[in-house]
């Protein structure tokens, strides 16, 4: 094992003289793109055995991890430039800037206060149990779970009433929003724009649907003022549990100036970005096969700051994966970030 890692350092070394130079690591990859430079492969690897591990590691950069303790969590989101924080009590969602080393521009907290009626309600987030299964994060709560799920599409939010509530009016879900931006509402969107610039749009809280226990689609509103949103949900006929689905994300983006949008991942970018390089490792593990090491130096993770603070590192990574009779699989067996 000493010298997997050994020879994983001296792998990563020249990654990380990459992340230390004047250009960022995006800006370097950009130009490698514009040269259409790829990779070259170890004559062991094949090019579909590339481009599968490619996406695996593309996709578990979307990946939902623990951050600290058992209740709070973080997750990057490539294509829309986004960092979330996730606990009990909510969560918090940052647009960083791939292209200036992942600067902070804006952050959104959105702090839960309610799940039920005016005069009940089922959260508590002092009892509530967190389930992270990497593409899925749950905190269960008494009558109610809230599920978050990172892709490409942005960040889904899920509120999951398992039984009616008690009292009288709609079903609400109540939550204090903060920002330095300005917002406005319809009645199924929040928009988040550039403060007195209400055509910059920088953050969407929309697609909202609510349905219940036979998928039966419910009327559901959101309302938006001083800093509270309110999703309401007409569930007087509803067979719970009832299921709803706001989603975050950014406006779609075609242009960057740069002639690339990281939003918008090619084929090409994706490779660069998560197989930069492809080396034959030798047998790492003595199991008389041969294992593959491929390189990620702009790999992104979400790490806690003091303070609850969190921030987007590009941290880089190497995964190796050790062979087999049947070749390598497309899970890495080990990860050094």
């Amino acid at each position: 094992m000493k010298s997997l890692y050994l020879f994983m350092a001296g792998l990563l070394a020249p990654a990380v003289l990459f992340l230390c130079m004047a250009q960022s690591p995006n800006q370097i990859i950009q130009q490698k793109i514009k040269s259409q430079q790829v990779p070259s492969l170890p004559t062991n690897v094949s090019t579909s055995w590339y481009n599968g591990a490619v996406k695996n590691i593309e996709k578990r950069e979307y990946n939902i991890k623990s951050l600290q303790g058992t209740q709070t969590f973080g997750a990057f989101n490539r294509r829309q430039q986004l960092g979330f924080q996730f606990e009990p009590k909510g969560y918090s969602v940052k647009k960083f800037n791939t292209d200036k080393e992942l600067a902070t521009e804006w952050q959104v907290d959105f702090n839960l206060q309610r799940i039920g009626r005016e005069n009940s309600n089922l959260l508590s987030t002092t009892h509530s149990q967190a389930v992270n299964q990497k593409d899925i994060l749950e905190f269960n709560y008494a009558g109610a779970k809230v599920e978050y799920l990172n892709d490409e599409n942005g960040m889904r939010q899920n509120f999951i009433v398992q039984e009616r509530p008690g009292g009288s009016g709609i079903l609400k879900v109540v939550m204090d929003v903060k920002t330095s931006l300005d917002a406005r509402t319809n009645n199924s969107t929040l928009t988040f724009y550039t403060k007195d610039k209400p055509q910059d749009v920088q953050l969407m809280y929309d697609g909202l649907k609510a349905w219940d226990a036979n998928h039966t689609l419910l009327p559901a509103t959101m309302e938006f003022s001083d800093g509270r949103l309110s999703i309401n949900v007409n569930d007087r006929n509803a067979v719970y549990p009832v299921t709803i689905d706001p989603l975050n994300h950014t406006p779609g983006w075609t242009d960057n100036g740069q002639g690339l949008v990281f939003p918008l991942l090619d084929d090409l970018a994706a490779h660069l970005l998560y197989g930069f390089t492809v080396s034959g490792a030798g047998d790492v593990n003595n199991d008389t096969f041969d294992d593959i090491i491929v390189g990620a130096p702009a790999y992104v993770d979400i790490v806690n700051i003091s303070g609850g603070t969190f921030n987007a590192v590009s941290v880089g990574a190497a995964f190796i994966y050790y062979g087999s009779g049947s070749g390598p699989a497309l899970t890495p067996s080990e990860a050094l970030q």
